[in-house]
């Protein structure tokens, strides 16, 4: 009788997606934060997964700070973070059926220090479909961020847009030196819904706080769900890290 070992993934993820995730959504400084060893990255089960990740790291490390989300949201949000006992605050995200700006940037500013500000990424705002469109309006925003850390949502990455538009608020962050988490779902876009590929990317200040930001996520994803969805996170990995697939 031949036995055969599952293949299992490690808690953190599959090494050809974590590579192609980060490539595809740090763009430029991807090979610059990885040498300086600031990324902690974890593969998990899809984006409600990554929130879910990213919400027990938080309740662990810094449980009075609030998270700041928009009215209206995906109604995931306010549970995953209520299940953690995250504080929540909350702004208008509309004006007359338009995104407010004003409101958003005036929430940032009267937010308190070490407030988390959720963003959805790219046009598809989820449920309203607005959204800051341009590196210049994302900038208005980000010049408020002092103080406050930013958790960027991407559930629709390509979806109304082409992939740049929809990570732009990542570089601008990046260059803004807020502190930074991104929560990322390949289950739409790739066609992968029912085998869960996602991802929670968290930047630090540096290797020894990666190192231990990396250690808390790990033991999440272990006592959660233990490993994350092998075949999709390989299919993701293939077609990121080969130049015509992810060009298609």
């Amino acid at each position: 009788i031949e036995v055969v070992q599952p293949n299992y993934l490690p808690a953190t993820g599959e090494e050809n997606f974590i590579l192609g995730v980060e490539n595809l959504l740090f763009g430029s400084f991807a090979d610059q934060l990885r040498e300086r060893g600031m990324i902690a990255t974890l593969g998990t089960v899809g984006g409600t997964g990554a929130l879910n990740m990213w919400a027990q790291f938080h309740k662990k490390t810094a449980p009075d700070n609030p998270i700041l989300i928009s009215h209206p949201t995906w109604p995931n949000h306010p549970q995953i973070f209520a299940d953690q006992q995250i504080p929540i605050l909350t702004y208008n995200h509309l004006s007359n059926g338009a995104y407010d700006e004003e409101a958003h940037i005036r929430a940032i500013e009267q937010s308190p220090e070490g407030t988390v500000v959720l963003f959805h990424a790219g046009k598809t705002h989820n449920p309203t479909g607005v959204n800051p469109r341009t590196a210049v309006e994302w900038k208005h925003l980000i010049a408020k961020m002092e103080g406050k850390q930013a958790l960027v949502d991407i559930a629709y990455l390509g979806f109304g847009g082409d992939i740049e538009e929809y990570i732009q608020p990542i570089p601008c962050l990046i260059e803004a030196g807020v502190p930074l988490s991104v929560c990322v779902s390949f289950a739409k876009n790739m066609g992968l819904y029912q085998e869960r590929p996602g991802a929670l990317l968290m930047l630090t200040a540096n290797a020894q706080e990666a190192c231990l930001v990396q250690k808390h996520l790990r033991l999440c994803a272990r006592t959660t769900y233990s490993s994350p969805p092998a075949h999709g996170e390989r299919v993701v990995g293939k077609i990121l890290l080969t130049p015509a697939l992810r060009a298609s």
